[in-house]
C-alpha cells in the first residue's frame, strides 16, 4: 500500500510537471514592440520566454541613473491568461501581463493595453509585445531585433461589435464625448473637439458629474481617459470652472479627488494646495513640480500623512472642504485681477 501512494504521488506530481510544461511551451520566444509602434525606436522591451524561465532588456534613448544591468532573468509563470515575471519586481515596468491571440499572432501586453483592447477593439502600440523571431545577438546585453513585426494584422474592422457600442453603458453626455475622443479614424480628434465645442455652447454640470463619477471608477482606463476629457473642457473655456467645483462631491475616492484639485490647479496655474480638514483627520499637500506654459501640461506630486494613506471613507467631510478652497482660489484670482494698479 505504501509503494501504491508513493506510485500515485509521483504519477500526480509528473501529469502537474506535464501541464505545467504545455502551457509555458507554447509562448517560448522573444518578444518586443511592432514596426508600427508609437516610439518603438527610442524605447522599446525585448522579452524571451523559455521553459519557465524569461530573459527581460529595456532600451531608451534617455540616460537612466542606476539603470539595472540587462539582462534581468528569473522564473515565470502562466495562469490561464496572466503571465507573472517572478523575482524582481521594480526593476522590470511591468511583471504582469496578458497573454492573448488576436488574428492568429500571439502577443503580449500590459494591463492598461489589454482595458483598451476591451472596451474599444483598439491597440495600445507602445504597450503591445508581438512575438518575433529576428533578434540580433541574443545572448548579450544588448539584443537587437533586425526585423520588426507589424501590427497591422492586429487591427479588427471598423464594423467590429464591440468597437461600435464601445461605453454604451455611459449616459448622456459623457457617451459622446468618449467615443468621439475614441474614434479610430479620426487620430486629429476634429470629432472630439466638433463635439466640445457644441457642448460648450450648452453647458451643463451634468457632464462634470458623470466625468468625475468615472474618473472614481475602479477602471483605470476610463479613469485616465474621464481624466483627459475634463482637462480638455476646463482649457476650452474658464466659465466652465464653476460647475466643475460643484461637481466635486462625485469624485468618491481619495484618487479622484487628488485629480480634481490636480487638475483645478493646472487651470488656475497654482504651484500648492495646502488643505487641512480636521473633520476629516487630513493634511492635503499637493505641489506642482512642473509647469508648460505652451502645452499647459503639469506634473504633480501629491503627498497625504501615512496616517491617512487613504481617506475614502471619509470623503463626504473633505469634498465640501475641497469645494469650499477652490472658490477660495477663484475669488482671490478676481479680486487680484481687478485690483486697482498701487501708485
Amino acid at each position: 500500500m505504501h509503494h501504491f501512494r508513493e506510485s500515485v504521488i509521483i504519477v500526480a506530481l509528473s501529469c502537474a510537471l506535464l501541464h505545467a510544461a504545455e502551457e509555458l511551451t507554447p509562448w517560448n520566444g522573444f518578444y518586443t514592440q511592432g514596426s508600427d509602434s508609437d516610439g518603438a525606436f527610442f524605447a522599446y522591451e525585448i522579452l524571451e520566454l523559455r521553459d519557465g524561465r524569461y530573459n527581460y532588456w529595456y532600451f531608451t534613448d534617455a540616460i537612466e541613473a542606476g539603470a539595472p544591468k540587462y539582462p534581468i532573468t528569473g522564473p515565470y509563470s502562466i495562469d490561464g491568461r496572466t503571465l507573472k515575471l517572478q523575482d524582481h519586481g521594480e526593476k522590470i515596468l511591468e511583471p504582469l501581463r496578458i497573454l492573448a491571440e488576436v488574428n492568429g499572432v500571439r502577443i503580449i501586453r500590459n494591463r492598461s493595453a489589454q482595458s483598451y483592447w476591451d472596451e474599444e477593439r483598439a491597440l495600445s502600440t507602445g504597450e503591445t509585445l508581438l512575438q518575433t523571431k529576428d533578434i540580433q545577438d541574443a545572448k548579450s546585453e544588448h539584443p537587437y531585433p533586425k526585423k520588426r513585426e507589424s501590427l497591422k494584422p492586429l487591427q479588427t474592422a471598423i464594423d467590429d461589435p464591440v468597437y461600435q457600442g464601445r461605453f454604451n453603458d455611459l449616459p448622456e453626455p459623457s457617451r459622446t464625448l468618449f467615443r468621439a475622443y475614441s474614434e479610430r479614424e479620426d487620430r486629429d480628434r476634429v470629432k472630439f473637439f466638433s463635439e466640445l465645442d457644441q457642448f460648450l455652447r450648452r453647458p451643463s454640470a451634468t457632464i462634470y458629474e458623470q466625468l468625475l463619477t468615472v474618473l472614481s471608477s475602479e477602471n483605470e482606463f476610463r479613469s485616465r481617459r474621464a481624466e483627459k476629457i475634463l482637462a480638455h473642457l476646463l482649457r476650452a473655456n474658464r466659465k466652465q470652472i464653476e460647475p466643475f467645483i460643484a461637481a466635486i462631491p462625485f469624485a468618491k475616492v481619495k484618487s479622484s479627488v487628488e485629480t480634481a484639485l490636480f487638475l483645478f490647479m493646472t487651470e488656475m496655474r497654482l504651484k500648492t494646495c495646502d488643505l487641512e480638514i480636521p473633520e476629516g483627520g487630513v493634511h492635503i499637500h499637493l505641489e506642482l513640480l512642473k509647469y508648460d506654459q505652451q502645452n499647459r501640461q503639469s506634473r504633480v506630486l501629491l503627498k497625504s500623512p501615512p496616517t491617512r494613506e487613504d481617506w475614502s471613507d471619509k470623503i463626504e467631510l473633505i469634498t465640501p472642504k475641497c469645494q469650499q478652497w477652490c472658490r477660495e482660489q477663484v475669488d482671490k484670482e478676481k479680486r487680484q485681477r481687478f485690483k486697482e494698479p498701487q501708485f
